[in-house]
């Protein structure tokens, strides 16, 4: 099976080949460098699995050979492990069984890095059981009902406010249960109005409560969604309208004041935006023309015969003619860039020849500084996209990987076009970033600490973000300090 190796060597997962007993037969690179992380000992062809296995391992291995011997069907398992820099991986192990006439002959072991996704569901875990205790310790009745008025979610306030606990309300009709008789008409038109996704504010609602005492409260309707954005409910918010009554006239001056004030934010931010139209709209016709204007005399007299004491001075004059002009193209392509402003105008890319010819621009533009080393993977170098927004991804990219690796020989560009997307992936061994830096990166005018001697506004990532995100793709960064940094771009191949 060595011819199989060359192949198995570049697939994204670890892979671990092994008999029906877990004696291993074959593995590739990916799944030995991860065995010299997490195992007690490498992975190594005529041992058994097991072996290489901590004890706490051990028995789920062994169990999941058992079962895929029995069952004849795929299994899977997770497992997380401390590493030396106690970090934590998470890894996913599916084990495939290959059957030969109904018995199993060899098990296909794709092992997974799902660290990321593990952190993510941890932090919503989180997320939502501090919202659950938001919910519980709010100063405010806050009840979920379903589609049909049942209750499906009760806070401690409701308890001390009605006498009723948990077990006495769920699956229970709320109209039913706590609505005067008077008032059930009126729950039950705000019910379908906030069903019909609308949200509903200070309505006055009379309860009853356990020992039949009467309770009027201040209510707040509002759909809840679910993941694909369907009404599945409601959320009701009330407080008891004693305590309201004291502070309503402030309230209402309040909320006029508030508003008054947002009006106010509102007319400066627009006349924010409407100055920043002007200054880009007057920046493109009155600062270009004398700046090109002054770029060609500085050249002109650049190729005259002049005194070699003032040539000099007219260098460094140029270099800050185009450092404004450079400053003046982020701004212009920043603006740009805003969705109202953008129209996409999609065609065939030959990606390839595209990709190489902005490397040789972008070459002459930094006086070939350094080598840009591209390498190709695909079956098709057509990618529909638009060329502008492509070119300008391309292009930050390309500048910032030189720019930011003074010193440095060279820049590596992957383009690997499959079935499904274009991958564009940069990478450099600059002055790389650090995990502040790494969490602003996208955000407009934002430099890295180390920065402050490299020329730039801090545009260009805010521009690549855009674009690709206009063009429906995704962006990954991973850096180091002095170390590098590597910039993956996807962007879906759509027909």
């Amino acid at each position: 099976m060595d011819f199989l190796m060359p192949i198995i060597n570049h697939m994204e997962d670890a892979l671990v080949v092994t008999d029906s007993h877990g004696k291993i037969l074959l593995f590739n690179k990916k799944a030995f460098d991860l065995s010299h992380r997490v195992l007690i000992q490498p992975l190594s062809k005529d041992k058994l699995v097991e072996h290489c296995l901590a004890e706490p391992r051990k028995e789920i291995v062994r169990e999941v050979y058992r079962n895929i011997t029995l069952k004849k069907k795929p299994e899977r398992s997770f497992a997380e492990y401390v590493l030396d820099d106690h970090a934590t991986l998470y890894l996913e192990f599916s084990y495939i069984p290959i059957l030969n006439k109904d018995t199993v002959e060899q098990v296909l072991m794709f092992i997974r890095d799902v660290t990321q996704q593990k952190v993510f569901e941890k932090k919503l875990v989180n997320n939502i059981e501090n919202t659950q205790y938001l919910i519980e310790a709010a100063n405010a009745m806050v009840i979920g009902l379903d589609t049909r008025g049942y209750v499906t979610s009760w806070n401690a306030c409701c308890t001390q406010i009605t006498g009723y606990e948990k077990n006495d309300v769920y699956a229970r009709k709320f109209g039913d249960l706590l609505i005067s008789t008077e008032a059930k008409n009126l729950f039950r038109e705000a019910l379908q109005r906030a069903l019909a996704n609308e949200e509903i504010k200070q309505c006055d609602l009379p309860l009853k409560g356990k020992m039949g005492e009467s309770v009027q409260v201040l209510t707040s309707l509002s759909p809840r969604y679910s993941t694909t954005k369907e009404i599945i409910g409601i959320i009701l918010v009330a407080q008891d309208i004693t305590e309201l009554t004291a502070y309503r006239k402030s309230l209402e001056q309040q909320v006029q004041l508030r508003t008054k004030q947002l009006q106010d934010v509102l007319k400066r931010e627009q006349a924010a935006v409407e100055l920043k139209s002007r200054f880009v709209s007057m920046a493109s016709h009155e600062f270009r023309t004398p700046l090109n204007t002054l770029k060609f005399n500085i050249q002109k007299l650049e190729d005259s015969q002049i005194n070699n004491d003032v040539r000099p001075r007219i260098s460094m004059m140029g270099k800050q003619v185009d450092h404004m002009l450079y400053l003046l193209d982020d701004f212009l392509s920043y603006n740009k860039q805003e969705p109202s402003k953008i129209k996409l105008n999609r065609a065939p890319v030959a990606i390839r020849s595209f990709v190489e010819k902005l490397c040789k621009e972008v070459c002459g533009a930094s006086n070939s500084t350094h080598k840009l080393l591209i390498t190709w993977e695909g079956n098709s170098e057509m990618h529909c996209s638009d060329e502008k927004l492509l070119r300008s991804i391309v292009t930050n990219l390309l500048t910032n990987a030189i720019k930011f690796s003074p010193g440095g020989e060279s820049v590596a560009v992957l383009l690997k076009n499959t079935v499904d997307c274009l991958e564009i992936t940069v990478v450099d061994q600059g002055i790389g970033m650090n995990r502040r830096e790494l969490e602003k990166v996208f955000e407009p005018f934002s430099r890295g600490e180390q920065v402050a001697d490299i020329p730039g506004t801090g545009l260009g990532l805010s521009i690549v973000s855009r674009a690709v995100s206009l063009l429906h793709g995704e962006i990954d960064i991973k850096s180091q300090p002095e170390a590098g940094t590597r910039v993956l771009i996807r962007l879906p191949n759509i027909v």
